[in-house]
């Protein structure tokens, strides 16, 4: 029996607990699965070869995840998935865990501790615990961060494999010490297949209240996080600078950094902004767009893969990466030509592209999408993961 210890596995909630999901369901073809979770996805519960078992913090925390007592509940979620996971683990052929709650990731170094002889395997998402210390500004998370940040490198040392899901990830692994052949490249992916059209996209978009050409337009869209650490002021500086008429710029998503975008909308009424939409609706969303904009913050580099890429490659849209050039997604669209790919240090290289932007140039983005399809479909990830599991059948 495997034991899964993973906190999102809910499809219709976040990314993560969308690949989650299908991973476990994977898994179970060949495995019976404990899985620790906090959700209880319909999808797996039904699957008679998977026993849940639900932790929960209390509700106070999670109705409160906004006014500071985030870090409480993962906290908290983290202790009680510790207990039930050392609680569990005797008797297992393998114990596999992800990066969330983000404590969970000293597992491996407890089991030890514990002289739990299972192997442990870690599906890394987020590189913690240099993410948090990243996009913290509070002095009360970062300083036990950096004191527990050993602890962190020696708990990835100890697991058996950790699966990476960027090689800009790898390669930090790499630096703490992991060697080579425990680290094994398993890019993201997004298996769900799209049908959208012109006339849909003018539909999606009337509805959003806004008014589109399919002859005349092109929509540069931008969905997900509009929080603290997402670089939106980079690029509505360089929106400011376009002369291109023909552009929409449209953000949808929800974060402190949407007041920026409702102020600059005033001065330019190419830009727009929308409330975020359930994970379960995001199809709404990815059909506006002609373009999809993808960034991340230097600090980021090697920390994180933006998930948002894979759909929006999945529902054919080519994508503007702009972040470190050496980063997961803007390797994929240089190697495979699935977009543009620019750097921070690049900002007039990226005004000359938004102005000399074509619907032609996009079409023909869209052609190399279509023919590159295994290189963001789960085929190749799932049977890398499942090959090294299935070895403790």
């Amino acid at each position: 029996m495997l034991l899964i210890v993973a906190q999102h596995t809910d499809p219709y909630d976040i990314s993560c607990g969308y690949y989650w999901e299908k991973l476990i369901t994977r898994l179970s073809e060949n495995h019976e699965i404990l899985l620790i979770t906090e959700d209880r996805p319909i999808s797996l519960e039904e699957n008679l070869k998977i026993n849940i078992l639900q932790v929960r913090t209390s509700k106070f925390f999670k109705d409160n995840l906004n006014f500071g007592l985030g870090f409480l509940h993962k906290v908290s979620i983290s202790f009680l998935m510790f207990f039930h996971a050392i609680r569990n683990c005797q008797k297992k052929e393998a114990i596999f865990i992800g990066t969330n709650p983000f404590l969970i990731i000293l597992l491996p170094l407890i089991l030890k501790v514990f002289l739990v002889k299972a192997k442990t395997y870690i599906l890394l998402f987020d590189l913690f615990p240099e993410n948090l210390l990243a996009t913290s500004n509070k002095a009360f998370i970062k300083i036990p961060l950096i004191l527990f940040k050993f602890l962190f490198n020696l708990s990835y040392r100890k697991t058996t494999k950790i699966f990476s899901i960027g090689r800009d990830m790898s390669k930090i692994l790499e630096n703490k010490k992991v060697k080579k052949d425990r680290i094994i490249y398993t890019p993201n992916w997004c298996d769900d297949v799209y049908d959208f059209d012109e006339e849909k996209k003018k539909k999606a978009l009337s509805s959003l209240g806004i008014d589109y050409d399919p002859k005349k337009n092109i929509v540069i869209l931008y969905f997900g996080n509009l929080g603290h650490f997402q670089p939106i002021e980079f690029f509505l500086n360089i929106s400011s600078k376009t002369t291109n008429k023909k552009l929409i710029f449209l953000f949808v998503g929800n974060g402190i950094k949407k007041d920026l975008i409702k102020q600059a909308s005033i001065d330019d009424n190419r830009i727009y902004v929308r409330d975020g939409v359930e994970m379960s609706e995001r199809s709404k969303i990815l059909v506006c767009g002609d373009v999809s904009l993808v960034t991340l913050a230097e600090k980021m580099f090697g920390l994180a893969v933006p998930s948002k890429s894979y759909f929006s490659l999945a529902s054919n849209m080519p994508l503007l990466t702009i972040m470190n050039k050496n980063s997961e997604i803007s390797l994929l669209v240089s190697e495979k030509d699935l977009g543009w790919s620019f750097s921070f240090k690049e900002k007039e290289k990226i005004i000359s592209f938004l102005n000399k932007l074509t619907r032609k140039s996009i079409i023909e983005k869209k052609n190399k999408i279509s023919l590159n399809k295994e290189h963001f479909r789960s085929k190749t990830s799932l049977e890398k993961i499942s090959y090294e599991l299935d070895q403790h059948q």
